[in-house]
């Protein structure tokens, strides 16, 4: 039975005596005290302590008067004010009977905490070590259960958890049988942080939910709020982000932001990264902007540096690399003040997203210079992972300048590092980012063998979140490849894996592939379905980039079915929203695209100016996709405006790249035009040939190609 419990006991079998009023009202303080100090309202609960103290004078009550000293000592010493409970211990020690184990077994405990509250673990242990021999003297439990509690909690202090956890194992079903429920709140959840340092994390974390659960059946705020923040923790060091998001939510409501300011904003923080992981930018920015402004009201520079971390990150994730500027350079400049652990944005996260803004931005010379920085310090370090990221970092530095070789020379480096940590998810992803840059640049066999690399190592890990990032990607190089069926396998279960783990960003750019997929292989109106459900779940998302592509594939998906005035309105659309993204290459993209539609409606004036634009950007990206996209608009106009000569001139060049890149739904649209080329110069056994090359091409991708007019003869 607890003290609390014990004292109410006692003053409920006095209710009959003569001093039953003074006896109900000292009962109703403590009961006050109590509630007071569960909601972690300390001061108004000394209050109570203090009046109850008086009261309890008039008793003459040993017991009374040693359980309210004991409750005085606790919240001292969780204010802080060691004097002032000292003070009172020695006061009990020189009025304890020395004959009362059991009353100096609780004032060797509530030395021990005093002793540990200054820091002074040593002369902690001793005391709890004295008082845990008298508590089994005397065969006293519930004492017994504190003292081993609160030994196992100095050992877990020192990072000795195995021994910690045979302490609690002890202790905690002592406590349960005395009753000691609200001190066990607390040994509960540090015996799940020890089973957790012995690297059993899940029996630890469920332990620690169980701390919560007993915090909250009590009210206690204070257990509440400490193991709700390490639950929060563990699922954000897990990447477990929509668990962290449920248990930051909640942790906002119960933390006082003028006692506590710097939990808060470290709620604050962790609460826009777990919104930014899940995809929801919005709120994430606006978690991220609330903690900028609490933090400047605040004379901390740690706090600051960290919410200038994650307000950059953020952004920078955003798309925002000129806004992300200025607070991941305040970041930068205090790296060394920013959290070392897993759970909050580090150092290197600041220097990494400043290096990609940067790079963003063009500001090569000092991106790579922070790049470097970077390097140094994961190096000294020794964090091999981050090392490894870094140099994939690079190798998009490297990609934004269109060097190829320096950037596959960092990526084969980052590959190295990996597959000697044994890390196979990431060497996967890896091999992915090769695969599509190498795809990118015309090297179609070369690519296909990286997708093959990554596909064969799925079966190395259980990692569904690569798994997906995997099979998305493959999946659209096996379209230009004609294996159909293996693309349409790999994008639904990509897509059905992001919404197993709500991934809902991923979710909706593998919806709008999948799309793009249905518009390539002759189903235009499922692709128009599927494309603005994506679209809606993109702009919802904040995904400005995926809502212009997509937005444009549906125009593509118009252009396939002839329904020409409604193909321009989504290509336009599409086309003023690009060009408000520092996007050159979809900008292209969707301008050929744009001047396609324009050459069905006879724009030709409109589609030539569109579509030098583009290929000029396609000019310096050598993207063979593109080149091929501009070059077929080229020669289509071309053949409109009957300059013949220059159609062969396009298509030659088109035949080119398409030996390379191996895209073959562009080709074949260039054998259309060549077809109805050697149509108008009176060749039709050459426009026959040239279409069925066409159709042959376009039967692999499940396109039933029917003859046009030039072949009506």
């Amino acid at each position: 039975m607890s003290w609390f419990e014990k004292l109410t006991s006692w003053l409920n079998s006095q209710s009959t005596s003569p001093q039953a009023l003074p006896m109900q009202k000292l009962q109703g303080k403590l009961e006050t005290a109590r509630l007071l100090r569960r909601r972690g309202d300390y001061d108004n609960a000394l209050h109570e302590l203090n009046n109850a103290l008086t009261l309890a004078d008039t008793l003459h009550h040993q017991t009374v008067l040693f359980s309210i000293r004991l409750h005085q000592i606790d919240i001292l010493i969780r204010l802080h004010r060691l004097d002032e409970a000292r003070t009172i211990i020695t006061s009990l020690l020189e009025q304890a009977d020395d004959s009362n184990k059991l009353y100096h077994a609780y004032i060797q405990i509530a030395l021990g905490m005093l002793e540990q509250a200054d820091q002074q673990i040593e002369q902690a242990r001793h005391h709890y070590e004295r008082g845990l021999r008298l508590a089994q003297e005397i065969h006293a439990v519930g004492a017994h259960g504190r003292a081993q509690g609160h030994l196992a909690d100095t050992y877990l202090m020192e990072e000795n958890a195995s021994y910690a956890v045979y302490l609690f194992e002890e202790a905690l079903p002592r406590l349960n049988a005395s009753g000691e429920i609200e001190i066990a709140c607390y040994f509960v959840g540090r015996f799940g942080q020890a089973m957790i340092q012995t690297g059993k994390m899940l029996e630890g974390v469920q332990i620690i939910g169980r701390a919560l659960r007993m915090s909250e059946q009590l009210s206690y705020r204070q257990y509440e709020v400490m193991w709700r923040q390490e639950l929060a923790f563990y699922a954000l060091q897990q990447g477990i982000y929509d668990e962290a998001r449920r248990h930051l939510m909640v942790l906002l409501t119960q933390i006082d932001p003028q006692q506590t300011p710097k939990d808060y904003t470290l709620t604050l923080c962790r609460l826009a990264k777990a919104c930014l992981r899940l995809g929801e930018y919005t709120a994430a920015l606006d978690y991220a902007q609330q903690a900028v402004d609490f933090a400047a009201q605040q004379d901390a520079k740690p706090l600051t540096a960290l919410t200038m971390a994650t307000h950059g990150i953020v952004l920078r994730t955003m798309g925002q690399p000129n806004q992300a500027l200025s607070s991941l350079q305040i970041a930068a400049q205090s790296c060394d003040m920013l959290p070392t652990n897993q759970t909050d944005f580090s150092a290197l996260d600041v220097l990494r997203n400043l290096g990609a803004a940067q790079t963003e931005i063009g500001n090569f010379e000092v991106a790579y210079q922070t790049y470097q920085l970077a390097m140094t310090q994961a190096e000294q370090a020794g964090l091999k992972h981050d090392l490894a990221g870094i140099y994939r970092d690079v190798g998009i530095y490297h990609m934004r300048q269109n060097n190829l070789n320096d950037a596959l020379q960092s990526w084969t480096t980052a590959l190295k590092i990996y597959e000697a940590e044994g890390d196979h998810a990431r060497v996967a992803r890896l091999y992915c980012d090769i695969a599509n840059v190498r795809r990118g640049f015309g090297q179609a066999k070369r690519a296909l063998r990286d997708y093959e690399q990554a596909l064969m190592l799925l079966n190395a890990f259980q990692d569904d979140e690569t798994r997906g990032v995997v099979l998305s990607n493959a999946a659209t190089a096996y379209v230009d490849y004609g294996d159909v069926e293996t693309a349409e396998s790999f994008f639904i279960e990509s897509i059905q894996i992001a919404q197993r783990l709500q991934d809902r960003q991923s979710e909706a750019t593998r919806r709008g592939n999948y799309g793009w997929f249905l518009l390539n292989t002759g189903r235009a109106k499922l692709a128009i379905q599927t494309l603005e459900y994506a679209l809606r779940q993109s702009e919802n998302l904040g995904l400005k980039l995926q809502v212009a592509v997509q937005t444009d594939n549906i125009g593509s998906a118009y252009d396939e079915m002839k329904e020409y005035d409604h193909a321009l309105a989504f290509h336009a659309k599409a086309w003023e929203r690009i060009k408000q993204l520092d996007e050159p290459h979809w900008k292209a993209f969707i301008g050929a695209n744009l001047a396609h539609t324009l050459l069905a409606l006879d724009y030709l004036d409109d589609a030539d100016t569109t579509l030098k634009a583009a290929y000029e950007v396609a000019q310096q990206s050598k993207h063979p996709d593109l080149l091929m996209r501009c070059l077929n608009g080229m020669a289509k106009l071309a053949l409109k405006r009957g300059e013949l000569n220059d159609v062969q001139l396009f298509l030659n060049q088109v035949f080119e790249l398409a030996e390379q890149s191996g895209i073959r739904r562009l080709l074949a649209d260039a054998w259309l035009i060549h077809s109805e080329w050697a149509a108008r110069q009176g060749d039709y056994q050459q426009a026959q040939s040239d279409w069925q090359k066409a159709a042959d091409l376009l039967k692999l991708l499940m396109i039933q190609l029917e003859r046009p007019d030039w072949l009506v003869i």
